[in-house]
């Protein structure tokens, strides 16, 4: 019997290659449900901090990142506090697709592109203390936290990057994806799943 399978994800025309991996996702898992909503995650969840000093470690030693955005993220890395939070509040952050099956399973994706490698978005944003107080960072810092937090703490978590899906259009998503893999990307580029091989 077919595991009973319901996906939530709230696709936008305007981000073409992301609403391109999105449609062949749903095509070829054919949910029994499909729920057009944001996805967030579990209030509970949030409670789980991120360790800067170790992470920075992590940093220091990867080979996939240039000499400047190396720099550039371990000096803004090096005023925050031991341990970060990524968010106060659910509304605060989104997951690309969630993905129930039956008997309580799930999968979180996030489909990543250009700027989650870039490392160059200016704009001011905030991470938090463990106690919640506002702590403003670059975009890209904000985003690269994210990325980690979502990484460690959601359940059957994914990363699918634009230029892995492009090579590979017409790969059956629910095969690749029911992998113990939890990353897909080109060889020799950067990489969460290499990034933290230790953290």
């Amino acid at each position: 019997m077919n595991d009973y399978v319901e996906i939530s994800c709230n696709p936008r025309k305007d981000r073409e290659r992301k609403f391109a991996f999105i449609q062949k996702l749903l095509e070829d898992f054919g949910p029994d449900v499909y729920i057009n909503k944001t996805v967030r995650p579990e209030l509970n969840l949030l409670q789980s901090f991120l360790d800067i000093e170790k992470l920075s470690n992590n940093i220091y030693q990867f080979p996939f990142l240039s000499f400047k955005k190396k720099s550039d993220l371990l000096d803004e890395l090096s005023i925050l506090p031991k341990q970060v939070k990524v968010a106060n509040s659910p509304s605060q952050l989104e997951v690309d697709i969630l993905i129930n099956w039956g008997f309580g399973r799930k999968m979180h994706i996030e489909f990543h592109e250009e700027q989650h490698r870039k490392l160059s978005d200016a704009r001011t944003k905030y991470v938090y203390t463990p106690e919640g107080h506002k702590i403003p960072v670059p975009r890209f810092v904000q985003r690269f936290l994210r990325d980690i937090w979502k990484f460690k703490n959601l359940e059957g978590f994914k990363i699918v990057w634009w230029d892995w899906f492009q090579e590979n259009p017409n790969t059956n998503l629910k095969t690749v994806l029911a992998s113990k893999q939890k990353e897909f990307h080109k060889a020799n580029k950067f990489s969460f799943s290499d990034l933290l091989g230790n953290y």
